[in-house]
């Protein structure tokens, strides 16, 4: 009984801990939808110290150093997001619910900016309305983005999310470790095969290596699913192929 109620204590602390965690993490993602990365990283500092093996935190802080390009230290990032992810698995299946409502939450407030500036479209002059549709097409990702981490809730808690194994991959590729970035791909494509970054990213790399066969087996699994791929890589793909099938 007394080792139950320890036991208890402890899941009860680390609880808490994650839910710091969360809420750190939250203020971070504010901060980045502002474009103050630095008040973003000081948000993710605080999280990780509340809780050391918090995944989400690692993941953002590697996307970061991504975006300013500090590959080798966005990777170090992304091995303790993945193994954060690992090691949190049994805290996010207690939280389920109240995760998923803050992902409603958000995909709500996606959708009112989508809304807004698309009815702001229709009122700018036309040289405006690059930008306009620009804003539109980021907002458009993250929704996405958001409904993905919605399924990672709906998957098994212990499945390391594809937005993880494509960010990894990504970061590899940058730092010339091609084997290794295409086991990444493949990984986060087994997860959601209708990851189109993921999809993209690995289908050229078979492309530029002169593997068009297996690219365009990729692109074909890929639209079959659904993704998005950029309009001119299958077009580049199958006239590799005319030229050498």
């Amino acid at each position: 009984g007394l080792g139950q109620a320890e036991y208890r204590t402890m899941d009860a602390q680390r609880i808490s801990k994650y839910k710091s965690a969360i809420t750190a993490y939250e203020k971070a993602l504010k901060l980045m939808d502002k474009k103050d990365l630095d008040g973003a990283l000081d948000a993710l500092v605080v999280s990780v110290q509340e809780m050391p093996d918090f995944p989400d935190s690692h993941f953002l802080m590697a996307r970061i150093l991504y975006s300013e390009k500090e590959y080798t230290r966005a990777l170090g990032e992304m091995v303790l997001a993945r193994e954060g992810f690992e090691r949190t698995a049994d805290l996010r299946e207690s939280m389920l619910k109240d995760r998923r409502k803050v992902f409603s939450d958000r995909i709500r407030q996606k959708d009112v900016a989508i809304s807004e500036q698309t009815a702001r479209m229709a009122t700018v002059p036309p040289e405006q309305r690059q930008k306009i549709q620009m804003d539109i097409d980021r907002l458009q990702r993250e929704r996405q983005d958001l409904e993905r981490q919605v399924q990672e809730y709906n998957q098994a808690p212990t499945l390391v999310p594809s937005r993880y194994s494509c960010l990894h991959g990504n970061i590899l590729l940058r730092l010339d470790r091609n084997p290794e970035a295409i086991a990444q791909y493949e990984e986060a494509l087994k997860t959601d095969p209708g990851y189109g970054e993921a999809a993209n990213n690995l289908a050229s790399i078979y492309h530029v290596s002169g593997q068009n066969k297996k690219a365009m087996e990729v692109v074909t699994e890929a639209q079959k699913r659904g993704a998005k791929l950029h309009p001119e890589l299958a077009k580049s793909i199958e006239a590799a192929l005319a030229k050498n099938p």
